[in-house]
């Protein structure tokens, strides 16, 4: 037994410390090549993570961006909600210059702006329903509005157009309801000591002027009271035996010789006018009779003396 034991002690071979060091060396390489795949492996997952989180940024803006154009396009339908729409317009555009402003993103921040956002379309939907309706109710009032004023305009028109009418027809009437005098005869009258008054041309011996004349048929004018004015003028315009003075349509006084009042029926009727006057102031010439119905002049007549 103790020779078996001695040559199995002498057969063992002897320790190599060059192999334990080479061992050590590969399992060192092993570890630093995981670690080396390990350190490129997470700079690949990083940079991933930052280009997605970057992204996101991105479509966070540009959603942002869209909802910002449609509140402009509801504001510009100029409803009742504008000055509320333009108040979320201006909290969505601080919002996405706060997206577009960050310098550096991660995950919760983008979480929280995607949460707000999803908020905000939620809010969104409803406001643009409200505003769609009122510019639909808008765009009816607008259309009704604009019924009402073509009607308006036209029964303005049409208002215009009989008011000128009737002006027409008013003035034409008013033209056909003038008394017309016809017939319009003057003679110079003397008085003799018995009291008869005859025919005379001769200036000197002149007491009276008497005037004749027709106020024609009118079927137009009024049947109403008229007063009838007659002047009798000299050669120089004077008024003879003149008893006051009446308004014209144009405004002139002008003196009158006698006045009277007939009751007119809209058939003819005849005036018969006796002027006395001062044979003194008589003289030689020719004398006009003018006969007014009313303000209007309405017939002229002239006598000439000797």
């Amino acid at each position: 037994m103790e020779d078996n034991n001695t040559m199995n002690q002498t057969i063992q071979p002897a320790s190599n410390p060059g192999n334990k060091k080479n061992t050590a060396a590969i399992v060192l390489g092993v570890l630093l090549a995981g670690l080396l795949a390990y350190t490129v492996y997470s700079s690949l997952e990083h940079t991933k993570l930052t280009d997605a989180l970057e992204k996101e940024r991105t479509a966070i803006a540009q959603d942002l961006d869209n909802m910002v154009g449609k509140y402009e396009e509801a504001i510009a339908q100029n409803t009742t909600m504008s000055e509320e729409l333009t108040l979320k317009r201006d909290k969505i555009v601080a919002l996405r210059d706060s997206v577009k402003g960050l310098k550096a993103t991660n995950y919760n921040t983008i979480r929280r702006y995607r949460r707000q956002i999803t908020a905000l379309e939620a809010q969104n939907r409803k406001l643009f329903f409200i505003n769609d309706s009122l510019a639909v109710a808008n765009q009816s009032l607008s259309a009704d509005l604009n019924t009402a004023q073509q009607t308006i305009t036209t029964q303005t028109q049409q208002y215009d157009d009989l008011t000128a009418t009737n002006q027409a027809l008013s003035e034409k009437v008013a033209i056909g309801s003038v008394l017309k005098v016809n017939d319009i005869k003057v003679v110079a009258m003397r008085e003799r000591s018995s009291g008869k008054m005859t025919e005379t041309r001769r200036s000197r011996i002149t007491d009276a002027f008497r005037v004749m004349c027709t106020i024609a048929e009118n079927k137009v004018a009024d049947k109403q009271a008229h007063k009838v004015y007659i002047q009798v003028a000299d050669a120089q315009g004077n008024t003879v035996a003149s008893k006051g003075e009446h308004q014209l349509l144009s405004g002139e006084k002008v003196a009158y010789s006698d006045v009277t009042t007939v009751d007119y029926e809209q058939e003819a009727l005849e005036i018969l006018s006796l002027i006395t006057v001062d044979r003194v102031q008589i003289n030689k010439g020719v004398y006009t009779v003018n006969v007014y119905v009313e303000a209007a002049l309405a017939a002229s007549a002239e006598i000439r003396l000797k």
